[in-house]
């Protein structure tokens, strides 16, 4: 790596490659358990050169990484230059655990969020505080985020394969988010679709790929939204050719995944159960479901979001709630405080009153009190 030198965690420069100083008994600067970058460019460029970055390995990566920028001292916002062999390479420090700012060192991981929808890996701002209701859920993903803080301890008790079932927009996505938040670790987020292939094999290839990624950004949660169209029950061979493998190679990488401690927590996520193979489900070892909201639930909900709306809701929420029943969580966000705020705002009112819910529920169909289950 021409160009680079290591630097002495105790003689840091006060200006370099993109560190920050922070040194002093003034100002002391915890060590960066995780730092998640995000690939900028580089920041000029010739014609002809590529601006994506490739990595065959985030184990090597990690290595690389830490040998590079180890006992700068990084935060938030800031861009890092790579001094090796991607020479003036940009990247953003996107997140930095646990406290905004950090030292490297010789232990921090490195999580790179690539630009391809199928690497989508973050560590989430969410926490479960932010899953309004879902009590029994909540409760029970508890011991997912122990196991994600200390896997080595918990390998033997904790479930590291859950399913998340129940209706669309009721906060299966938003949950499994929110386990990798409270446990700071990141989350590496595929749908389904995404690793279905049009030839043989494919499927199979990808799905190792995903999981690959997983264990080499362990302690981490795997999420697969809509399990159902890459676990379809093998019954339907005949509807779709790939059926038989995909399956299969869930099967396969569930079944590592529960035999090692490899501090991967794989998550499912599927509006249909009935549509999964019966040896898949089987796999699962914890299986939660996510109902629609009741009234308290739909209360504190409107609560909830009442605080981010950008105009004030002058309507009590339990006025919303008595007329939203069988909405989910989704639902009773956009489909009635979105539409109410439009409704002001087309007022040009500077709050949200009940005369704008009330336009919001009459567009979504009126009172819907009699109704028990939405399936929307």
């Amino acid at each position: 790596m021409s160009g680079y030198y290591r630097r002495d965690p105790d003689e840091l420069r006060e200006e370099g490659s993109g560190g920050l100083s922070l040194s002093g008994p003034r100002n002391p600067v915890p060590d960066a358990k995780l730092v998640e970058l995000k690939p900028l460019g580089y920041p000029i460029r010739e014609p002809g050169m590529g601006k994506e970055v490739v990595v065959d390995s985030y184990e090597a990566f990690n290595a690389y990484a830490r040998e590079q920028w180890l006992g700068e001292i990084v935060k938030e916002g800031m861009i890092l230059f790579d001094t090796g062999i991607v020479h003036s390479y940009a990247f953003k420090v996107v997140r930095v655990v646990p406290s905004g700012a950090g030292r490297v060192t010789a232990s921090t991981k490195f999580v790179l969020r690539l630009r391809s929808e199928e690497d989508r890996m973050e560590v989430p701002r969410l926490t479960l505080d932010d899953v309004v209701g879902h009590a029994e859920v909540k409760r029970a993903c508890r011991l997912l985020v122990e196991y994600l803080r200390n896997p080595e301890e918990l390998s033997e008790w904790a479930p590291r394969t859950v399913l998340f079932h129940g209706p669309t927009g009721t906060g299966k996505t938003r949950t499994a988010k929110a386990v990798a938040g409270e446990a700071k670790v990141p989350l590496l987020r595929i749908n389904a679709a995404e690793l279905l292939g049009k030839y043989v094999g494919e499927a199979s290839e990808r799905i190792r790929r995903a999981f690959k990624r997983a264990r080499e950004s362990a302690p981490c949660v795997l999420f697969v939204d809509e399990i159902d169209a890459l676990g379809l029950d093998r019954r339907y061979q005949e509807l779709r050719g790939d059926v038989v493998e995909s399956v299969n190679s869930l099967l396969t990488n569930l079944d590592r995944l529960k035999e090692r401690s490899e501090g991967v927590l794989f998550i499912a996520a599927t509006n249909h159960p009935d549509l999964l193979d019966p040896a898949l489900k089987n796999r699962f070892e914890y299986e939660l479901e996510f109902r629609p909201p009741d009234r308290e639930e739909r209360e504190e909900l409107v609560r909830y979001y009442a605080k981010r709306l950008p105009l004030p809701l002058k309507v009590d929420p339990a006025y919303i709630a008595a007329r939203t029943s069988g909405m989910s969580h989704r639902e009773i966000k956009e489909r009635v405080l979105k539409r109410a705020l439009l409704e002001a705002l087309r007022d040009g009112a500077d709050a949200i009153e009940k005369e704008h819910v009330r336009r919001a529920l009459r567009e979504e169909g009126g009172d819907r009190r009699g109704r028990q289950v939405y399936h929307g």
